[in-house]
Formats: C-alpha cells, structure tokens, sequence
C-alpha cells in the first residue's frame, strides 16, 4: 500500500514541507522578472506571501531573542534573494490596464495574512516596509499563544513543548572566507567500479549550493577522489590533501597552509568489519571536534534512529577541518544539512590567520 503522506513521521513531514518551501523561494528567485501582480492573479499568492508566512512560522516557532531580531523586511529579503526596495527598482514593471483587470477579477484566490504578523515584536525606531497591496492583510482577531509551561512541569510536558522548536541558528559565514575543499569518497565497490559514486558528487553539490547563498564565500574544489575501504589508502589520502605546502606546490598558496583546509569524506563509518574511516582519520587528525560529531548525531537521528551508530569523527590536521560523513546519498545530506552552516567558522578558526573568537 502506498503510505499516505500524514502517516509518515512528523520530523520527515516537517523535514518534506520545509525542503518544498526552499524550492518554491529558489524557482522564484531564479525568475526575478516574473511580477508579484501574475502570480496572484493565477495563484493567489505572490513572494511577499512567502515573506509572511515565513514571519510567521518564525513568530510561532522561534525562541524570543530571534522573534525580536527578525522582521518583515528580513523575510523579504530572504525570499527576494535581495532588499525588497532593489527587486522593485530592478524588476518591478508598471502594469498595463488588461493586467489590472485579471488581478481585479482574481480577488476571491488572493491570500490574506494576519495583521499582527507583520507588527514588530518591539516597536522599531525606523519605519517598517509597508505591505505590498497586492497581499491583503486580514484584520480578524489573533488567538491568544498558548501559556507557558509551570515550574515544575513534568519532562514530557517540556518535551512535547519544546518539540516544535528549532536549534538557534548559526550567524551568517565571516566575510573573506575561502574553502579550498577536497571530497573523499571511501567505498570497496565504488573503487573498484561495481557501481558509480553517487556519494561524493552529492557533497560537492551541498557544498556548492551552500556557498552560493552567501557571497562571501569563496569555493575552490581543490580535489575529488575514491579510494577502497582500506586504512592505508585513506590515510594517504588525508596527509596528501592536509599536510602543508611546500615551495612551489601550489603557486601563491603560503607555504604554512595545506592543499585543503577542508576536507569531507563519506563512506566507511559503520559497524561493519571494513568500516575503518575513523581509524584512519583519528591518525591524522590531532585536534578532535567532538562538539561538532555530537550534534551532527543527536540532530540526524531524530530523522534516522540508526544514525546513532555512526562513528564518523572529525578534527583539525595542519589547520585543515576534515569531517567523516555517512556514505549514503540521504545522509550525506541529513549532516551537511546541520554542518555547513558551521563549517566555514571551524575552518577559520583552524587557520593560523583565524581573528574570530567565540565562547568554544
């Protein structure tokens, strides 16, 4: 029988829904020039839609401090991949009378949003963005939030409350970081040909995707490789990729940096009897991330339960940040998914150039 979706588990439905919402952002900020005034008229709703609805959530889900923080003019800019004020100077385009008529005609599709969710969760000094006409607010009367939990409330009273919130989000990446990144993918039969790598390429597609949302990183695919289930080889690999240049190696690079500063394998970190990568990381590393595996555990198996046999490991080499993955498509994905955006800090700083500081 074919499994309907509501049966499936809430954090995959969560998981599902959220992934369909990034699409539908990313299929409309690839198309710039299709105006907010078409879309309502054949959808009913347009990227300001988007915008407060994605507010909302936030107001729903979110810890106070990011409620306060985040506002309609951030949500726009997510949605619009840009400042409102630029898409509507860039692409926005007068309307032509037939155009005004099909928008007058669609009324009854339009959506409509709460008007409290686009009011401050403090007042702010400066003026807010002012809603686009063509998304009607609703004025009806907002439920009242749900109370807060007592002292002393029972664990699964806090767990059943805390059960729809999220992590706190990581800042956004340093300005000037450059990855320069090589992909190791540890499989028997991949080396051998059996079957095409399809691991590997997935982590340099997240990896890319990644970057692209924030300009100011800078990417440098610096290899990719496959090599057996074999310690030695991987070994190899790693000191090939992380020990540090030497004169001429690599043109302008400075001689006290490695060839990578960061280095992802997937593959080899199960239970079975050839599953050797973390052995073969662990005798090249010599700083250990354990805050960084602990995580990717405790957040991966809330999707997959047997995540939690994973032993992948990851540490600093020479100043290099190197992070086992799992060796599946789906995995890969489930732990770049909470590792990328933490990354690019690691890799700073494991640089000897790192002027960041934190509370680590």
């Amino acid at each position: 029988d074919t499994m309907l979706f509501h049966q499936l588990p809430e954090e995959i439905r969560v998981r599902a829904e959220a992934h369909a919402f990034r699409s539908l952002v990313a299929h409309l900020q690839a198309r710039p020039q299709v105006q907010n005034m078409e879309l309502m008229t054949v959808s009913g709703f347009c990227r300001n839609c988007l915008s407060k609805w994605l507010l909302a959530a936030l107001r729903e889900m979110a810890p106070l401090p990011i409620q306060e923080a985040f506002t309609y003019d951030d949500a726009m800019c997510h949605v619009y991949n840009m400042p409102y004020g630029e898409w509507k100077a860039q692409f926005q385009s007068k309307a032509e009378p037939e155009q005004l008529e099909r928008y007058q005609a669609s009324k009854p599709l339009h959506a409509t949003h709460p008007a409290q969710a686009l009011v401050p969760i403090e007042p702010a000094e400066e003026e807010a963005v002012q809603p686009d006409p063509c998304c009607p607010i609703n004025t009806a009367p907002v439920p009242a939030a749900p109370p807060t939990l007592a002292a002393g409330a029972p664990m699964s009273a806090i767990q059943s409350a805390l059960s729809g919130w999220s992590r706190v989000p990581p800042p956004a990446p340093p300005e000037g970081t450059t990855i320069r990144a090589g992909v190791l993918t540890i499989s028997d039969r991949a080396s051998q040909g059996a079957y095409k790598d399809v691991s590997g390429p997935r982590v340099v597609q997240r990896l890319t995707e990644f970057v692209q949302r924030f300009p100011q990183i800078q990417l440098e695919l610096v290899d990719t490789k496959v090599v057996p289930d074999e310690e030695e080889q991987i070994v190899s690999a790693l000191q090939d990729w992380t020990r540090t240049a030497t004169i001429g190696d690599l043109g302008a690079r400075p001689s006290s940096s490695p060839k990578c500063n960061l280095v992802l394998t997937t593959g080899g970190t199960g239970c079975a009897p050839r599953d050797v990568t973390p052995e073969a990381t662990a005798r090249v590393v010599h700083k250990v991330l354990r805050g960084l595996t602990t995580l990717l555990v405790m957040e991966t198996s809330k999707v997959q339960p047997l995540a939690c046999l994973s032993r992948g490991t990851a540490g600093i080499a020479n100043g290099a940040v190197v992070l086992n993955l799992p060796g599946s498509p789906a995995g890969v994905d489930q732990y770049l998914e909470v590792a990328l955006p933490l990354l690019p800090f690691a890799v700073l700083d494991a640089s000897s150039s790192s002027t960041t500081t934190g509370q680590r």
